[in-house]
């Protein structure tokens, strides 16, 4: 569907998300302390899949939604440990802003990361609500 709107990405919330993850938890500790800045697994896809997970409560389990790779939008505040469990798993992340997600930050490191133009937004009423409000000095794609 998001091919036929021309969406690059398609976004989901976490519950919506949560629904395609297939392990049960990620370990609670690590020694590795990692940088507060976008990684990314694999970027030379046509979509990607982004899903808003603030605290990085969702265990995948894989690293792919129907062929799409993973990107994780998190919070500045998860654990280390959440950031080495994504990784193993092979799902890239950024953040979006330090306790709470903020739509305009999210939409333009998708836009300087992955050349994203138009975002297909595929969540529920919790989505929204979950993330700031994209202010006026924050440019929209």
């Amino acid at each position: 569907m998001h091919r036929r709107l021309a969406g690059d990405p398609w976004l989901v919330g976490r519950v919506i998300g949560q629904e395609s993850a297939k392990a049960e938890t990620y370990p609670d500790h690590t020694d590795q302390i990692y940088p507060r800045e976008p990684w990314f697994a694999r970027r030379d896809a046509d979509a990607h899949g982004v899903v808003l997970d603030a605290h990085g409560k969702i265990a995948w389990g894989r690293a792919e939604i129907g062929g799409d790779p993973i990107v994780v939008v998190l919070a500045e505040q998860v654990s280390d440990a959440r950031l080495a469990g994504l990784r193993k798993d092979g799902v890239s992340y950024i953040f979006a802003g330090e306790r709470d997600l903020h739509l305009g930050l999210m939409l333009e490191i998708l836009n300087r990361e992955l050349g994203v133009k138009r975002l297909l937004v595929e969540g529920g009423a919790r989505t929204a609500p979950s993330c700031e409000p994209v202010s006026s000095t924050r440019s929209a794609l």
